[in-house]
């Protein structure tokens, strides 16, 4: 979730997260790496009960993924207040989210194939919105290796750069907020667990696996076309200031 995030309802989840893992995980004598795990398996074991197709196995499903977002929290929590933040940590944590991110989907995907009989439409869509997640995940990579900009920090330190080169536009604006949302309707638009609760609740998970893919695949498109439009100007301001230090010289 952005540290700058105005998803009111992520925001108060994130709250009750941590003053749980505050007052109950502090006193416990797990460490983060332990954490991290449970955190991780809670997220096998939800997509394990999607895949079964029923909406029982769905809601108890959500009950782990919640389990397994507390558990990520108390990580986070038990890391910093016992000093035993590290570079492995750092790598291993993001690991797991991404690894649990498409089990997730995998086990939606397996139920609702079940459901249909495994019909070739619905697989190709799964197809896609599998490929979709990866896409995302590796273009936000791709920002923070290229530019040092880390979709986790919010929009606006993204408009914050971009603006030393230009003027923000609205549409900048627009590309810039599906890279890393800052506003509800983008939160509800561009992430995961609006569309699962909506399916969930409807017992749709069908609706779940095609709104995840057709709004994957137009962040993917609208992500590159941020990268590409951020690269050029980019490159302009770089090729000005060596210009700038020649006429200066």
């Amino acid at each position: 979730m952005s540290r700058r995030t105005k998803d009111v309802v992520a925001s108060k989840v994130h709250d009750i997260g941590e003053f749980i893992s505050n007052k109950v995980f502090l006193s416990l004598p797990f460490t983060p790496t332990q954490l991290n795990l449970a955190s991780f398996f809670s997220i096998v074991i939800a997509a394990f009960l999607f895949s079964f197709g029923q909406f029982k196995f769905n809601f108890l499903a959500l009950f782990f993924i919640a389990i397994g977002t507390q558990f990520d929290y108390a990580d986070g929590v038990v890391a910093r207040a016992r000093k035993q933040t590290n570079r492995f940590g750092g790598w291993f944590d993001p690991f797991l989210d991404l690894i649990g991110q498409h089990l997730i989907f995998i086990g939606m995907c397996f139920g609702v194939l079940r459901n249909y009989e495994f019909n070739p439409f619905i697989t190709f869509l799964c197809f896609f919105g599998f490929w979709s997640i990866a896409l995302n995940n590796f273009i936000g990579k791709e920002f923070n290796r290229t530019f040092g900009f880390d979709s986790y920090v919010g929009h606006q330190d993204f408009n914050d750069k971009f603006h030393a080169f230009r003027k923000i536009s609205f549409f900048d604006s627009f590309l810039f907020n599906t890279v890393a949302p800052s506003s509800f309707i983008y939160f509800v638009l561009f992430t995961v667990r609006y569309f699962l609760l909506l399916g969930i609740v409807l017992n749709n998970m069908l609706l779940t696996v095609v709104l995840i893919t057709f709004f994957g695949l137009l962040r993917a498109f609208l992500m590159i076309w941020a990268f590409v439009l951020y690269l050029r100007e980019d490159t302009k301001h770089r090729v000005s200031k060596v210009l700038l230090e020649i006429e200066k010289k």
